[in-house]
């Protein structure tokens, strides 16, 4: 029996009804691969919400890729300055092989192991869908210190960052490099947005840095130039200061 429908996405009828449901509702993860590799993994109402998007803001596929390298120039520095712990909220799905641009595809695990191979990176994304990728292939290949996948939502930071502490992967007593690239955008709720950063801050140790990006509809001083200057990222490192 054929299980897939027209594009060779999964038939719907043939699916349970809470995987139905699931496909129907847009996620910001999937939505993300429309501007970065064609919407591999996309689905109709995904590809709708994102072609929306392009109709008021054409140049966000150009701000896609400013913010993954400028995501991987960030991981890169921070490295460099010795940091050896790095979260990343909200990675979506890897785009290994993926996308046309050779540079970008380096992974953010890929770009701190080659500057210290004893770093360590947890990987978190609220999509199902992104988490299962995501353990597929950004720990294929992983020794004891390659990457960790956990599933959870940046606006439910304290549990988050207990859960993160619970695997034991990264110390919460050390420096760690946080990415929240291109996240905030998505979430309708602005004081639970500003409650859950705020508790990341507090929670994050002495030394540790965060790193909040988000698209712009133009370019200023300060913001990550893009394609001829087309358009910009607008980047907002943090280093985190001992708490009162």
């Amino acid at each position: 029996m054929n299980h897939t429908g027209p594009a060779g996405l999964p038939d719907a009828a043939l699916l349970p009804a809470e995987a139905r449901e699931w496909l129907s509702r847009p996620s910001a993860a999937r939505i993300a691969t429309v501007w970065q590799d064609g919407g591999r993994n996309a689905y109709p109402a995904d590809l709708d919400v994102a072609n929306r998007v392009l109709e008021v803001f054409p140049r966000q596929a150009d701000a896609a890729a400013i913010n993954r390298e400028h995501g991987q120039l960030t991981a890169r520095e921070l490295a460099d300055r010795g940091i050896g712990q790095f979260l990343d909220l909200g990675c979506g799905y890897p785009l290994l092989g993926h996308i046309s641009e050779p540079g970008l595809r380096t992974e953010l695990g890929e770009i701190v192991h080659d500057a210290s191979p004893l770093a360590r990176v947890v990987h978190v994304d609220l999509d199902r869908g992104a988490v299962a990728h995501s353990r597929a292939m950004r720990t294929a290949d992983a020794g004891s210190h390659g990457p960790v996948v956990l599933g959870g939502d940046i606006l439910d930071t304290a549990n988050l960052l207990d859960a993160v502490q619970e695997v034991g992967h990264l110390s919460l007593k050390r420096p760690i490099g946080v990415f929240v690239h291109d996240v905030l955008p998505w979430a309708v709720d602005d004081d639970q947005l500003l409650a859950a950063m705020a508790c990341l801050r507090r929670r994050l140790p002495v030394g540790s840095v965060l790193s909040i990006t988000h698209s712009s509809r133009s370019w200023r001083e300060g913001g990550w130039p893009g394609p001829s200057g087309s358009c910009g990222k607008q980047a907002s490192p943090t280093v985190q200061d001992p708490a009162p």
